[in-house]
């Protein structure tokens, strides 16, 4: 099991963000009539600064066809065996996002645990996918510490818990790890409301910013925006962008420099790291309406 680098250098440089929007064509159809809620997606990625030309380590899909997310950050210490770990992630999301096209959004489960299986790159990765069911309920999983959220009414009602064998090494599938995604994942199952936000990240988001501070980025632009323009990918920006400053700040108390002190290190500031935010708002599907009404 590889740990992930805990030197959080915190060096400043031109931000280089990447979206990868998953379109591929399903053999389910998405837009049926008997799903009453439907996703607004939005992404955005920024990499580590030292690792800006690669794009980072992150990856993630949206299907925005069948309302399922992925993010997987590939962990950081195979770097110092000279392997690549942006390899596994990147290959884990691609056959995760393939397989959930093939099979359908009820079986993350087996689409993530074939991906796992026929990863032929060297490393591993953390992995959180959720779709929205036609019942209403966010549902899926997460092994490790990236996570997701679910915000309702300017509250946190709902936050994953992160998995740790110990301080900053994550649970994670792949290369001589005895992590399963059958046996250790979290489930996650969540009833939602026309009106929630669901965010899933890595843990740079998660590692930067409480959720209060999340939170408050959503009622801001809630405020702001007129009822029914809200802009989910220019609020995953926001949110992005908003860790990314956190992870620069030397003083600020941070999530990761809570948990570091629970642990027993000295550590104050934010943790500068790949961050990955997706933000899905919870809306209600018109076909459903207009089917309803006939």
């Amino acid at each position: 099991v590889a740990s992930e680098d805990k030197s959080a250098s915190k060096t400043s440089g031109i931000i280089k963000a990447s979206v990868t929007v998953n379109t591929e064509d399903s053999d389910t159809n998405s837009t049926s009539v008997s799903r009453r809620l439907r996703f607004s997606c939005g992404a955005f990625a920024i990499p580590h600064p030292d690792k800006q030309a690669k794009g980072g380590e992150d990856a993630y899909f949206v299907n925005s066809k069948l309302d399922v997310v992925g993010v997987f950050d590939g962990v950081g210490g195979w770097a110092s065996l000279g392997i690549d770990p942006k390899l596994y992630s990147q290959k884990l999301s691609a056959l995760t996002a393939h397989k959930i096209n093939q099979y359908g959004a009820k079986f993350i489960m087996k689409a993530l645990s074939e991906a796992v299986d026929e990863n032929e790159h060297i490393g591993s990765s953390t992995a959180c996918v959720v779709s929205l069911s036609e019942e209403g309920t966010l549902s899926g999983l997460n092994l490790g510490d990236s996570g997701v959220m679910v915000v309702r009414n300017s509250e946190a009602i709902y936050r994953s818990v992160d998995q740790q064998h110990y301080f900053n090494c994550p649970y994670q599938v792949g290369s001589d790890s005895a992590d399963s995604i059958e046996e250790d994942s979290g489930i996650i199952q969540v009833n939602l409301q026309d009106g929630d936000w669901v965010v899933v990240g890595t843990d740079g988001l998660f590692d930067n910013c409480f959720a209060e501070d999340i939170v408050s980025e959503i009622s801001w632009h809630e405020q702001k925006r007129p009822p029914g323009k809200f802009d989910p990918e220019y609020l995953a920006e926001s949110v992005a962008r908003l860790a990314f400053s956190f992870a620069m700040d030397t003083r600020r108390d941070t999530p990761f420099a809570v948990n570091a002190r629970q642990s027993g290190h000295h550590y104050i500031g934010g943790k500068m790291d790949d961050i990955t935010c997706i933000i899905c708002r919870v809306m209600l599907n018109e076909n459903y309406k207009k089917n309803s009404e006939l």
